[in-house]
């Protein structure tokens, strides 16, 4: 998954979401981004709806579909932002509503 990010990419997930911070290369964003929601969330997924590419940032619009055990999933409105050069990708932030995903 971490093919073409920069050693030192920066990863930023919404203030006020249980995953709230900024985060730091891909040991880092593995441990403290991915393997949390993995352990939350029994179900999760991010589902792209558009795509807008502005010189060297890609903005994807779209939902989280969320569900902890037993819940029915809960669907998030999403946008996550991507910047970098021609080959590395050197950030990427997140903007979601996190009243939702908190109580997905």
């Amino acid at each position: 998954m971490f093919d073409g990010f920069a050693v030192d990419i920066t990863w930023k997930e919404s203030p006020g979401s249980k995953f709230a911070g900024t985060f730091t290369g891909a040991a880092e964003i593995a441990d403290k981004v991915f393997a949390r929601l993995g352990a939350h969330f029994e179900q999760f997924a991010f589902i792209p709806r558009f795509f807008v590419a502005e010189e060297q940032m890609v903005t994807v619009i779209g939902e989280y579909r969320a569900a902890t055990s037993g819940r029915e999933i809960t669907v998030v409105p999403t946008v996550h932002v991507w910047r970098g050069t021609g080959t590395t990708i050197e950030s990427f932030e997140q903007y979601t509503d996190t009243v939702l995903l908190n109580a997905a």
